[in-house]
This record gives C-alpha cells, structure tokens and sequence, in this order.
C-alpha cells in the first residue's frame, strides 16, 4: 500500500518497509518449524492488548492500599489472509498450527510495549524483547463462497518465556 499525507506522519498498514510483507515462521512443540507444508499468508490486520494480572491489597478499613501486578504478557490476534502462487500454496497459508506452538514474526513496524521493545516482532532469542509468540488454541479459519477465506491467529507473549523453551514429555 503507498500512501501519502499533508500535515502530520500517520502509520498504513502492517509493514515496516512498503512492499515487503510480515513472515511468520511457526515451530511446533519441540522446535521443528512447520517448513514446506506452510506458506506465510499477507497480513490484513493484527491487535495488540498489554496485559497483566492485578491484585489489590486493602486495609482493615477495607480501603485499598496497594495494587500488584503480576503476569505480564503480550496478546495479539493477527488477521490473516491465505495467499500464495498457486491456489494450492494459498490453502497451505490456511493453516492453524497445534497447540503450544511457537511463531517467529518479523515485518512489522516496531512498537514499544511494556517490557518489549518491539511488541509484533520476535527474532527469537534468550532476552525478554526475542520471546516467541505461543500459540493456544482459538484460531480460526473462515471460508465463504462469495469472498475470500480468512486465519485469525491469536497468540501470547510473555518476557520471562523466551526462544523456543518448550518442554516435551
């Protein structure tokens, strides 16, 4: 999408750079990447919610003294339309992955976000910032006969999760 504006910079669409669209690489639970049965779709939208577990403390009163956060973690559903080549490389970007997932993004325009500095994008890594997405179930796959079909991908991050840290019994 190009774009323009007179007056003050606005952000379009969900690429840092015009003309190169986000990447999803999707490991499954013990670290293999989904691979050649996947193709990245295009990226129509994505929404990102901060989110934490509060607490409040009150006194004998029963008026409240102190509020705790605790559990900190990032939740984004990320809106997506399969395409590819082909019409069989497009079905192939209609995939949910299994659950307990984990999904390296990268493309989209950084935003800070609590304890991550950049909120959509992972590199993958053993610091907060690179902790993956996790995948637990929810998504969805839409199809209709008068447009095209459509992912919804929700997915959590949290800083004290990071790399591909899964546990396999």
């Amino acid at each position: 999408m190009s774009a323009a504006t007179q007056g003050s910079a606005v952000i379009f669409g969900v690429s840092a750079t015009s003309g190169t669209p986000p990447t999803y690489t999707i490991y499954d639970q013990s670290g293999t990447t989904l691979g050649s049965g996947y193709v990245s779709p295009t990226t129509s939208g994505a929404s990102l919610i901060h989110s934490a577990s509060t607490d409040t403390v009150t006194n004998e009163s029963g008026d409240v003294i102190a509020v705790v956060g605790h559990g900190e973690y990032l939740e984004c559903t990320f809106d997506l339309i399969p395409t590819g080549t082909t019409a069989a490389n497009a079905r192939k970007g209609a995939t949910l992955p299994p659950l307990m997932s984990s999904v390296v993004t990268a493309g989209f325009d950084v935003v800070r976000i609590g304890p991550f500095a950049d909120g959509f994008n992972v590199a993958g890594g053993s610091v907060p910032e690179t902790s993956r997405w996790l995948y637990y179930g929810g998504g969805s796959v839409k199809i209709s006969s008068d447009g095209h079909a459509t992912v919804s991908l929700p997915l959590r991050r949290y800083p004290g999760i990071v790399g591909g840290a899964a546990i396999i019994d």
